[in-house]
């Protein structure tokens, strides 16, 4: 005998509610098509967030992001000069350090 009605889903889900920015829901209202769910692209984006392989920039140490920000070709000399200051600064300090 066939079961009728719709199939129970595999996975269980939980209602939560979160509070974004207007801007944010128009972004995201703009990104989905009419036959889409909010909800669904929602939970794609989660999804993808915590299984992408990119760090936060939190993760990343601060000489790091210094060196490449300073590397770059659209970098004002300026900057490039104050990270430059900053960097050497900082190798010096390190470089005291280890000679104690």
């Amino acid at each position: 005998m066939k079961k009728i009605g719709r199939p129970r889903k595999a996975v269980t889900k939980k209602n939560i509610s979160v509070n974004l920015p207007s801007h944010v829901i128009d972004r995201v209202n703009d990104a989905i098509s009419w036959q889409q769910s909010r909800s669904i692209w929602i939970e794609d984006a989660i999804i993808n967030r915590l299984d992408s392989k990119t760090p936060d920039i939190e993760d990343i140490p601060l000489l790091t992001l210094l060196w490449e920000a300073k590397n770059r070709e659209d970098c004002d000399d300026n900057v490039k000069f104050v990270i430059q200051s900053y960097l050497d600064s900082t190798a010096k300090k390190q470089s005291a350090e280890t000679a104690e």
